[in-house]
């Protein structure tokens, strides 16, 4: 799936589209080959409050999610990165469980070309930030301040995008990601209440036949 593909579904708002991008991917643990990748902006939540943040695996075309305990501190959309599975055995606390590490170089993917399926760079020079400590724009070199994240097809813009998606959705979870919808916490609660009443059920039972064996023993 190509990244403007990507990014049209993730920034939907749309969670069924969102679910079938997510379950396209691939869980941080199942990456077992090195890639370059670049930051969504996106992040997600699970039913049982797990906050993923989502990149995109260049090589691969297709995304990688990964636990982020750091939710003050956002990745922007264009953020380039590498992935190497082998720092995932690294005990340091920067990689540790991740993999990813960032480009040594100040450099940002300011927009994505259909055309040439490419990523154009920009070097920067230093951000701005909101009220919330995240970042809100980015200043490029002479001094050119940029807010959003640009598609071009035919070198004319066809889509840009905020530099982090606004909307988390809560996901649910289990070997694949599907709609948290109220009928989904529905069945997922009468599923609980059902196998509770049947434990409660066999350990009356069970009580009850234990002790009719008692009184006859008497």
């Amino acid at each position: 799936m190509r990244f403007d593909e990507v990014i049209e579904k993730l920034y939907s708002s749309d969670d069924e589209l969102i679910c079938e991008v997510l379950n396209e991917g691939l869980h941080v643990s199942q990456c077992v080959d090195a890639d370059y990748a670049v930051c969504t902006g996106f992040q997600c939540k699970t039913h049982k409050g797990t906050l993923f943040d989502v990149r995109y695996l260049v090589a691969q075309q297709r995304v990688c999610y990964m636990k982020w305990s750091s939710p003050e501190s956002r990745p922007v959309i264009g953020s380039p990165c590498k992935y190497d599975p082998e720092l995932r055995l690294n005990n340091d606390f920067f990689y540790y469980d991740s993999g990813f590490s960032v480009l040594e170089e100040p450099i940002w993917y300011a927009s994505y070309d259909i055309e040439s399926n490419q990523f154009n760079q920009a070097k920067v020079k230093d951000v701005n930030q909101d009220e919330d400590k995240h970042i809100a724009s980015v200043i490029l070199d002479g001094d050119v301040n940029v807010s959003s994240f640009l598609v071009h097809g035919n070198q004319i813009e066809i889509e840009s995008y905020p530099l982090v998606c606004k909307y988390v959705p809560v996901l649910y979870k289990s070997d694949k990601f599907s709609p948290y919808s109220y009928s989904t916490y529905n069945i997922f609660q009468f599923n609980l209440r059902l196998a509770r009443l049947v434990a409660v059920t066999y350990n009356k039972e069970n009580n009850e036949t234990i002790s009719t064996i008692e009184r006859k023993g008497t």
